[in-house]
């Protein structure tokens, strides 16, 4: 039976807007893949720790 791996994707909000949503999840995951428009500070500096660091894709997007 193949591995199966916990992937976390935040496409039904904004991953800084609900990070104190779903940042106590993240330790337990795989992968992250976190979707936002807006970089907080806080968020930058959950996201930027080596261990949510090394497993997270990190899609933002930017509205000119």
């Amino acid at each position: 039976m193949p591995e199966k791996f916990k992937i976390g994707v935040t496409e039904r909000g904004d991953a800084a807007v609900h990070l104190d949503e779903w940042a106590d999840k993240a330790p337990g995951l795989d992968a992250i893949v976190a979707i936002t428009k807006s970089i907080t500070p806080e968020f930058a500096k959950f996201i930027l720790t080596p261990e949510i660091k090394a497993k997270t894709i990190l899609h933002a997007t930017v509205t000119g």
